[in-house]
């Protein structure tokens, strides 16, 4: 995967406009992005790694309970990495970038 320098401002809008400015797990309008490796973990600032989330399901991404939330952090996580190998199914059917989460 080749390297991009996208300004944060420009990265966010990419990101947002690429998941219709909703969260990927509700449709609810998003507020936040969510990396789907951490960057602790390697992950890096690149759309391919962010997904468009709102505050609710980003504070269960990170283990929090919420209180009417039925959705696990483990469902959570999976059904982002889902989205995400949905829209980029092309670019990883040739190998160009690594599986989230993998």
């Amino acid at each position: 995967m080749r390297k991009r320098n996208v300004n944060p401002r420009a990265l966010r809008w990419l990101v947002f406009e690429r998941d219709s400015y909703t969260c990927v797990l509700c449709s609810q309008p998003a507020s936040d992005m969510h990396h789907v490796t951490p960057r602790s973990r390697g992950g890096r600032d690149i759309p391919e790694n962010l997904v468009s989330i709102c505050r609710v399901h980003h504070l269960v991404l990170h283990g929090e309970r919420v209180q009417g939330v039925i959705l696990t952090p483990q469902e959570a996580r999976q059904a982002v990495i889902e989205y995400i190998q949905d829209c980029y199914a092309e670019e990883i059917e040739r190998g160009e970038f690594p599986l989230p989460g993998g």
